[in-house]
């Protein structure tokens, strides 16, 4: 657990302070697991208490320490928590004021304190602090256990303060030649900088983000009219998580090893097929596809694919394609002609199996399709487990790495004749792939939960715009097959008990959303002040 906090100038947008907390340090963490005794070191633990109780400790130390170097304080900007302002009363100042962020207060349907509406502040240069935090401190990456992030987050003060010219300054400063090169660079970040900010202040710039919002909230609105609450009258029950059963890898002539690639219109798992590959053994499958919808930039970048009068060119050069129904039906047919199929495919089960999965769900072929498999083994996952520590387990890196050969990667038809020669080649024992084996039942749930997700996702929009719950959350209730109007109806039905219960339902060995009461009780609330 780890968080940081910013005071920013309201007038000169500059921070005057900052401070960060942790509950952990690597160190002691290392000598406990280790059972020795920890050594000498700077311990990077510096927080016991609990999360809520961060903000407001790193806020009076922070007002506390301006005060001391001669800074007048005499009001906060801050979102509707009070915990902050009543601490600083208590601790440092019973004078200072608070005053309300206008970001925070207009998400508000009914603002706690209105006579504050009065007097409003801004806490937006504190978000576009927080931005350059998480560019140089990911949040799926964990720093706070070491030196690191404090070092990142200064790095980020600096950037805030002083612009990109704070690196030249630190080499300067520790006697370290600045560089031509990261000079020039710096210089040219900062004018970037200077251009944005001026661009972003003009009536141009200010007029269309106000119509890109409206066209955001009319999209919401619609989003939630496509959905008939009259419509609605009972909930979906929870779906559970089938077991990946991996027995069928137990002898490697008890199935058919089968390797297979797509390669698609663009990265998201609703892209459509644009080249179908497969080989078994010696023998090859390989179909372009006609696409209705445009193959984006970036994919025909790197595909080489492009489609132009409704035909499909590989590298300029016109290729023979199959309607998306026809060449799936010829993919079926070679299937056909062996038992027992497992198909190999690197990176599968996010990519390939969910863009395979919904043309095939489209054009009505799915069940026959999973009447001639068993399931995937997802290669990526394979070698990351037999081979770990690798630089990268891209395809075409791990051909370069284990067998010192190159090829024509992203083209489907070389894709699958390279994978089946680094399978056979590099992977000896079966039972490492069942490490790696997802079964077609895993998969088709896998499916049904992303098509759930694009159906109901659109009319959680309103919550997830109104804070009232983050898209992560959004999501678990989208895949668990729950839509706004099913919420609505639960919380009609029996208030927040309502609530608990579909967001707490048994799912398998877990719940169906989530047993957190704040964020039960957070969507009590919304329905309640509807």
């Amino acid at each position: 657990m780890k968080g940081h906090c910013s005071l920013i100038g309201s007038k000169t947008g500059k921070i005057l302070g900052y401070k960060w907390r942790s509950k952990s340090c690597r160190i002691c963490q290392k000598a406990e697991h280790e059972g020795k005794i920890v050594r000498k070191h700077t311990c990077r633990k510096n927080f016991t208490g609990s999360a809520k109780a961060m903000e407001p400790d790193m806020v009076e130390e922070m007002v506390t320490d301006s005060i001391e170097k001669g800074a007048k304080i005499t009001a906060i900007i801050g979102d509707e928590d009070t915990t902050t302002i009543a601490r600083l009363r208590a601790k440092v100042d019973p004078r200072i004021k608070k005053l309300s962020d206008s970001n925070h207060i207009k998400n508000l349907s009914v603002p706690k304190n209105p006579e504050n509406l009065a007097n409003l502040g801004s806490t937006q240069s504190n978000e576009s602090f927080n931005k350059s935090v998480a560019a140089k401190a990911p949040k799926n990456r964990f720093y706070g256990g070491s030196g690191s992030l404090g070092y990142r987050i200064a790095a980020a003060v600096a950037q805030k303060n002083k612009g990109h010219q704070y690196t030249v300054d630190v080499n300067v400063s520790t006697g370290l030649s600045p560089g031509i090169y990261t000079q020039k660079l710096a210089t040219l970040r900062d004018l970037q900088a200077r251009k944005r900010r001026a661009v972003a202040t003009t009536k141009a710039a200010k007029l269309r983000r106000i119509t890109l919002k409206s066209n955001r909230n009319q999209k919401t609105s619609a989003s939630l009219c496509d959905l008939k609450e009259e419509d609605i009258n009972e909930i979906p029950p929870p779906s559970s998580k089938p077991e990946n059963n991996a027995m069928c890898l137990e002898d490697a002539t008890e199935y058919t090893q089968i390797y297979f690639d797509i390669e698609a219109t663009g990265l998201s798992r609703t892209s459509h097929i644009t080249q179908l590959s497969a080989i078994r053994g010696e023998e090859m499958f390989s179909t372009y596809v006609l696409q209705s919808c445009e193959i984006t930039s970036k994919a025909a970048e790197i595909t080489g694919l492009t489609f132009q009068n409704n035909s499909l060119f590989f590298h300029n050069e016109i290729v023979p394609a199959l309607n998306i129904k026809a060449g799936l039906f010829k993919f079926i047919q070679f299937l056909e002609k062996s038992e027992k199929n497992v198909l190999f495919g690197h990176n599968s089960f996010n990519y390939d199996c969910p863009v395979l999965y919904n043309a095939l769900d489209n054009c009505n072929l799915l069940s026959r399709f999973e009447s001639n498999i068993l399931g995937f083994v997802d290669t990526l996952k394979l070698f990351k487990n037999v081979y770990p520590g690798l630089h990268s387990y891209s395809q075409s890196k791990l051909c370069l790495t284990l067998l010192d050969f190159t090829y024509g990667a992203h083209n489907a038809e070389e894709d699958v004749t390279a994978l089946q020669k680094l399978v056979k080649e590099k992977i000896h024992n079966t039972c490492q792939m069942k490490t790696a084996f997802y079964s077609k039942n895993c998969i088709l749930y896998q499916y049904s939960c992303l098509k759930k997700l694009h159906q109901n996702l659109p009319s959680l929009k309103l919550l997830i715009n109104t804070k009232v719950i983050t898209l992560r959350t959004a999501t678990a209730i989208a895949k668990s097959g729950l839509n706004f109007y099913h919420l609505k109806l639960a919380f009609t039905r029996n208030g927040i008990s309502g609530i608990k219960y579909i967001f707490t339902e048994k799912c398998g060995s877990s719940v169906r959303v989530t047993k957190s009461s704040k964020i039960i009780t957070s969507v009590s609330d919304f329905f309640e002040k509807m």
